[in-house]
């Protein structure tokens, strides 16, 4: 079987989660799979670090997509053209995005559904694209895999997917993220937040909303403690983040509070390995991944009541609205004040976050690609 897989995303810095995704994913089915040929397609010079066997070949396939028009001509000319020529039994749409113009039987990997809403994503033009096809993607696809079960029941309550099967595979954990020990966290402490204790919160496209919220809690906190808890900011800072940061030169606790911008991969494993707590208020998350890897680094977890959040923490984090400072701060102090809750948290949180791991991932999508080779 030849096994056509869109690797755009595998040597991208700006969708993260999608590069190791694939590599993770891939790398362990054509590892595990040699009998098949795994044909990668591109749309620049692949420049990565992966040693690549026999059975893995990689296309790259131009111009890159930089407007809705390229996006459209990629996938359902050049994409189409080239599934035709390798003779693939199958392709992989690791980003969502399918060929309309192919008669190659397609998997699609619908991470989440950010495009529809209103804070929607980093990158409007893929944006657009799939806000506008994501409906005829659902109905060219042999089978639909997604990572939580919220997703796959809000696709199936949206769209018109009755010839699709549809599977959750969910999603492992990086590297980076574990715990580390009591002297390590000692150094990440002197190096981030002056040795203090702190909470970290993350922000992305949609836990940014709530950062004035987290402001107001910290706040609220110290007030009720009067203790050195730093806050550490950390994350993606999206368009219009300069705004909310402005709020920061009158706020009381401002020599508190660092903003760190520009860290790595290792860095943003350590700092929250090493925090107090993890704090993670999203409006929306089709996956939780932040929530999972903070538990796998032992941190214990308040994060926002969606679906998707309840249905990967369970009751295994705190909850509270992301515009309600006084009930963001309320669980800060309930972990703060109650060390028997925040052990409990850290042992059920890593227990958890063992639930999700690469090679189950790559057990179930594989059991979703295989059929639709055979029909």
């Amino acid at each position: 079987m030849r096994i056509a897989v869109d690797a755009r995303f595998l040597q991208s810095a700006n969708e993260p989660d999608v590069r190791d995704f694939t590599k993770e994913v891939f790398v362990r089915l054509w590892c595990k799979h040699t009998e098949h040929n795994f044909i990668l397609f591109t749309d620049s010079v692949y420049e990565g670090v992966l040693t690549l066997p026999k059975n893995v070949s990689i296309v790259v396939l131009t111009p890159k997509p930089t407007n809705f028009l390229l996006y459209k001509w990629w996938y359902d000319v050049g994409l189409a053209l080239a599934l035709k020529k390798y003779k693939a039994g199958v392709f992989v749409a690791t980003y969502g995005c399918g060929s309309l113009t192919s008669s190659v039987p397609q998997v699609l990997i619908v991470r989440d559904l950010a495009f529809l809403k209103q804070n929607n994503s980093l990158h409007s033009r893929s944006s657009n694209f799939c806000k506008k096809f994501t409906a005829n993607f659902i109905k060219k696809a042999k089978a639909v895999a997604t990572l939580s079960n919220s997703v796959k029941e809000e696709l199936r309550a949206r769209y018109d997917a009755e010839s699709a099967t549809f599977q959750t595979v969910g999603s492992g954990i990086g590297s980076y993220f574990h715990s580390v020990e009591w002297h390590e966290r000692e150094i990440i402490k002197e190096q981030f937040s002056e040795g203090c204790e702190y909470f970290v919160f993350s922000s992305n496209a949609h836990s940014q909303a709530s950062f004035l919220s987290v402001l107001k809690a910290f706040s609220i906190f110290k007030k009720w403690q009067k203790s050195n808890m730093k806050l550490l900011v950390i994350g993606v800072f999206v368009e219009g983040f300069g705004k909310e940061m402005d709020k920061l030169r009158s706020y009381k606790f401002k020599s508190e509070v660092f903003i760190k911008k520009e860290v790595s991969e290792g860095e943003t494993g350590d700092i929250v390995a090493a925090s107090y707590v993890f704090i993670f208020p999203s409006t929306y998350e089709a996956f939780p991944l932040p929530v999972l890897e903070a538990m796998a680094c032992g941190v214990p977890v308040i994060t926002s009541r969606n679906s998707s959040m309840i249905e990967i923490a369970g009751d295994t984090a705190l909850y509270a609205d992301p515009f309600n400072p006084v009930e963001i701060a309320e669980q800060m102090k309930k972990i703060y004040k109650d060390e028997q809750l925040r052990n409990k948290l850290v042992e059920e949180g890593r227990s958890k976050s063992k639930l999700y791991n690469w090679d189950n991932t790559s057990t179930l999508l594989w059991q979703v690609i295989q059929p639709v080779h055979s029909q």
